[in-house]
């Protein structure tokens, strides 16, 4: 069994102002049973020194992948909430370093203020990495781990604001950018997994497995920002897949990426890989 040094890293300057707001987010690699979140000076000294083991659940496979992704500092989290982060800028998961050398992310999802936990509060909608070359292969493949932290957590989504017909359950499923403008162009620049997707509330009976979820690269399994599936327009699909500038995962209801946070709990989401093949 691997064992695990989590250091806490540096916040990237431009979000150095909102340590107070979510310091939990950049001590996210160390056991915070040990450690208060006030005491980042304390954790980057001691955690140097401390190992802490995996839970007993089975690790993830190193993948030969035509494509992968690597864990480090170029994801961002986008907030579905403009309130977050300095001048709109975006979130940084935490980058943990495994014993071996090899890396995950680690993020705490943002809570919810009881009282009203639908329209105010934190959303955490996308977290995407930068990419420069075409999905090749046939597959994509995330390996993702939720680890309950408190209580019986429950996942909150906008839908009852967008729409007070849908209550879907907040999931995470795959996410495609063309180009580097997050958000940008026709309808077919965002495309999603559909119906490949990971119900986020499975923490209460699933804390601390690895969870594999893997999509087709087929236009029948992707829905574009309008919901209509790539086999509707499969140029457009596959111009995307061929011209990706971000890739990564959302978190939302029946509005795929209008983000969610987490009322009467606490929940950290991982992630150790995401490669296609």
């Amino acid at each position: 069994m691997k064992r695990r040094v989590c250091i806490a890293p540096r916040p990237p300057h431009e979000v150095v102002a909102n340590i107070k707001h979510d310091l939990g987010t950049y001590v996210d690699c160390v056991n915070d049973r040990l450690f208060g979140t006030g005491r980042l000076v304390s954790v980057l000294l001691i955690s140097v020194f401390l190992f802490l083991p995996v839970a007993n659940a089975q690790e993830p496979n190193t993948p030969e992948s035509a494509l992968s992704i690597p864990m480090d500092t170029d994801w961002t989290i986008d907030p579905a909430s403009p309130e977050v982060g300095v001048n709109g800028k975006n979130l940084h998961p935490s980058v943990c370093v495994e014993s071996d050398g090899s890396t995950y992310l680690s993020f705490q999802f943002p809570r919810s203020p009881l009282s009203d936990p639908y329209a105010t509060g934190t959303r955490y909608g996308y977290m995407v990495h930068p990419v420069s070359r075409p999905i090749s292969g046939s597959h994509l493949v995330m390996v993702i781990r939720e680890v309950l932290k408190k209580g019986q957590p429950e996942f909150n989504s906008d839908d009852p604001l967008t729409d007070p017909r849908c209550h879907a359950s907040a999931r995470v499923r795959f996410f495609i950018q063309r180009g580097r403008t997050l958000y940008g162009g026709s309808e077919w620049y965002r495309l999603y997994s559909n119906p490949v997707s990971y119900d986020l509330s499975t923490v209460l009976e699933h804390s601390g497995e690895y969870v594999t979820l893997t999509a087709p690269i087929d236009p029948s399994q992707w829905s574009n920002v309008n919901g209509h599936f790539g086999s509707q327009n499969p140029s457009e699909f596959w111009a995307t897949i061929n011209n990706p500038g971000y890739i990564g995962m959302v978190f939302g209801g029946c509005f795929f990426g209008h983000g969610v946070n987490v009322s009467h709990g606490k929940v950290k989401f991982q992630v150790y890989q995401l490669y296609s093949y």
